[in-house]
């Protein structure tokens, strides 16, 4: 891996976190001299000829630029700006993607996430198959009715982890492996070992992002 200066090698970890959307990143892209110098040629020659406008731009991107970050910090970021976004409680699509994503790391095999997950997730989750009307349907005030009954509890589970991730006592070492399954390093002082989670069944909670909401959020 060479080493990036660390504003370039940020700008690429908040990309593969979601959390810069892909049409800023672009025009940084191209306003960025030092790119050239800091990159390989052929990975210089690759970012700028990129066609960020397919829809699978996002995936396309990780091969590139995922050879010049830690993913350990891409998945910590990434995970951090959906406790955030429940912590902030600001914006009800945001809180609701955010409580379901927790679920979907919990399946992942992040145990630690269990409290938040379990108990908002996993209801978020089935939400989406259990006949209830659409959530884009719902009005604002009628998203907030029903997120309220997850609060203020998911905000002190998100914020528990939260000091977590950024005390280092949870850390994320490797990209997820071929399962899809996310490594982490519980440091915590007196945690217990990983229990094994309670799933519901395989062909009903793929043990991986749903491809749908995977195009939801990156789109």
């Amino acid at each position: 891996m060479v080493m990036l200066p660390d504003f370039i090698r940020a700008k690429f970890t908040a990309v593969l976190a979601g959390r810069l959307p892909i049409a800023e990143f672009e025009p940084w892209v191209y306003a960025t001299s030092e790119l050239e110098t800091a990159l390989p040629p052929d990975d210089y020659l690759e970012l700028i000829s990129f066609n960020y406008g397919q829809r699978d731009a996002l995936h396309m991107l990780e091969a590139l630029l995922g050879r010049h970050v830690s993913w350990g910090e891409v998945q910590r970021e990434e995970l951090l700006g959906y406790l955030r976004a429940i912590q902030a409680r600001a914006d009800a699509d945001a809180v609701v993607n955010a409580l379901e994503a927790t679920y979907d790391w919990y399946c992942r095999g992040c145990f630690f996430l269990d409290h938040v997950a379990l108990s908002a997730g996993l209801e978020i989750s089935c939400y989406w198959h259990d006949g209830t009307a659409p959530w884009a349907s719902l009005t604002n005030a009628q998203k907030w009715a029903y997120l309220g009954h997850f609060y203020p509890a998911a905000q002190h589970q998100a914020e528990e982890v939260i000091g977590w991730l950024e005390t280092g006592q949870i850390r994320f070492e490797a990209a997820p492996d071929a399962q899809w399954y996310i490594n982490y390093v519980d440091a915590r002082p007196g945690a217990a070992p990983a229990p094994e989670p309670h799933l519901p069944s395989a062909d009903r909670w793929p043990m991986r992002p749903r491809w749908w909401r995977f195009w939801q959020r990156h789109s």
